[in-house]
């Protein structure tokens, strides 16, 4: 129980740091290509265990549209913040 508060005692932490970063933009668009690459190998994971899953597709079409859209800078959140 001391290790998860821990744990959340850190990610607190280092969430606050990086309220602070100059580069948040950067770091926005490094976790939608982390994400939009996390599904499309989970997508292909799944059709390669499964033989063409429909779920597996889904999951790789996913994938394929975040990270096209991350890359045309559609997924950009703007605010006042930055």
């Amino acid at each position: 129980m001391i290790v998860i508060f821990l744990l959340v005692g850190l990610a607190h932490f280092l969430s606050h740091r990086l309220e602070k970063i100059s580069t948040k933009s950067k770091l926005r668009k490094l976790f939608w290509y982390f994400y939009g690459g996390y599904f499309l190998f989970y997508g292909i994971f799944r059709n390669v265990e499964d033989n063409w899953n429909v779920l597996g597709i889904i999951f790789i079409l996913i994938g394929l549209l975040i990270l096209l859209l991350n890359f045309l800078g559609k997924i950009e959140t703007r605010s006042n913040l930055d």
